[in-house]
């Protein structure tokens, strides 16, 4: 027994030493507020003090931790993987930074090329391929229509042909005739 009475008055000792007080250590002196004030007085006081510390960003962490772990109950998850994951997703972060950022500039530019994705006109496109088709049937009507033109105006260059031939085989007949004429006439008539 005395053997764990000395190691427990060693370990006493050490935590004294550790913290600033014990018999041949002096303990720091109490503030003035704290002087006047009984000891229950005290331990009020310091509660207080206690309190607002827990109120503050304690009490948010307690709040937040709260709604986390009900968070993480539901998913069946554990809030230590959670931090290891958050931890771990920061050491990803600032190792691979340049590439992240490399990533993040390309997304910009497919961000500002989204809008060519599906462009307005896109919408009016059914409309043009009705007058595209219109276009065409018209088209097709007057390539028919200059077909049958030129076939007429064929026709008509032939007939033209046909007539100026027949007129001029009619002159030149008319013409040997009146030169038959006028030779029988100088001719047989006598000479003058």
């Amino acid at each position: 027994m005395n053997v764990d009475l000395d190691d427990l008055e060693l370990r006493l000792a050490s935590c004294e030493s550790i913290l600033g007080v014990g018999p041949d250590i002096e303990a720091p002196p109490l503030p003035d507020e704290l002087v006047a004030l009984t000891l229950r007085e005290q331990v009020a006081k310091l509660a207080e003090q206690l309190n607002e510390r827990f109120d503050g960003p304690i009490l948010e962490f307690e709040k937040k931790y709260l709604d986390i772990t009900s968070w993480l109950k539901a998913e069946r998850g554990e809030l230590s993987n959670v931090l290891l994951n958050t931890v771990a997703k920061r050491g990803f972060v600032l190792e691979h930074a340049d590439v992240l950022r490399e990533c993040a500039g390309q997304l910009q530019t497919v961000e500002s090329l989204q809008q060519y994705v599906n462009p307005p006109v896109l919408k009016e496109m059914p409309g043009y391929a009705q007058r595209l088709e219109l276009l065409e049937a018209r088209g097709q009507a007057l390539s028919e229509s200059a077909q049958k033109l030129h076939a007429e105006v064929d026709q008509l260059a032939s007939t033209y042909h046909q007539a100026i031939s027949t007129m001029s085989a009619l002159l030149m007949e008319w013409d040997a005739a009146l030169v038959r004429l006028e030779e029988k006439r100088d001719g047989g008539g006598g000479s003058k």
